[in-house]
């Protein structure tokens, strides 16, 4: 027969494993958080520094044109053709649609996407992406 105290310990720890199958990652969202600020700091660096300087798109117009100009481009006509904040809405969507913990996952996949196609000029997708991603970050569970 257990003691008392054997017993509180047993309930302390079925406690803790309900807790676990809850909230299997207490560091999902502090670790979600640090990876929105740092696609916050890139994508925004990536506008300030790649995307809008002019003296960029001379240089790229030259006959001598320097190799990164190529992946410049590439990023140009990315945000021109809403490809960042069309992904971003379709990771969104899955992840609403996905029950299983894997939908956390796309859900901050996708606010990332859309943070990333806020500061490349893809609002227009970006917006309804980043409201069904918060939706399902916000879900209690799975």
């Amino acid at each position: 027969m257990l003691s008392a105290k054997a017993r509180n310990g047993g309930s302390r720890i079925a406690m803790c494993q309900d807790m676990y199958r809850e909230h299997p990652s207490a560091l999902f969202m502090p670790l979600a958080g640090l990876l929105i600020a740092a696609a916050v700091l890139t994508a925004l660096w990536l506008r300030v520094e790649v995307v809008q300087p002019e003296t960029l798109t001379w240089a790229c117009l030259a006959d001598a044109r320097p190799l990164w100009c190529g992946p410049r481009q590439l990023l140009l006509e990315a945000f021109n053709l809403g490809i960042f904040g069309g992904l971003a809405l379709i990771v969104s969507v899955a992840a609403l649609l996905v029950t299983h913990p894997l939908g956390r996952k796309l859900a901050l996949a996708g606010l990332v996407l859309s943070i990333f196609a806020f500061a490349l000029y893809n609002a227009g997708a970006a917006a309804p992406a980043a409201v069904f991603a918060s939706l399902r970050l916000m879900r209690a569970r799975g």
